[in-house]
């Protein structure tokens, strides 16, 4: 009987054991996966972080006003056109 009883005990920490392994192997699984998450994370905002200065700099600021001043003068000299035509 008392052997019985052991065994019972020693299967039950056995079992426990391994519970606890697998539960730490699942515990390793998703803090790999939230590492992974996070830094996707990281390199989106570095990357947004680097448009944002780019588009900041003179060069590419005044380009895009230069851009939007030249496409706004051919919008007025169509529209220009087309009042002559009409008129």
């Amino acid at each position: 009987m008392k052997f019985l009883l052991k065994a019972i005990r020693e299967r039950k920490r056995e079992l426990k054991k391994l519970r606890e392994q697998e539960e730490e192997e699942r515990k390793k699984e998703l803090g790999i996966e939230e590492e992974k998450i996070a830094a996707e994370r990281r390199r989106e905002y570095i990357e947004k972080v680097k448009q944002t200065r780019y588009y900041e700099t003179d060069r590419i600021r005044t380009f895009h006003v230069k851009f939007f001043i030249g496409t706004f003068v051919i919008l007025l000299f169509r529209f220009s056109l087309e009042f002559s035509y009409i008129h």
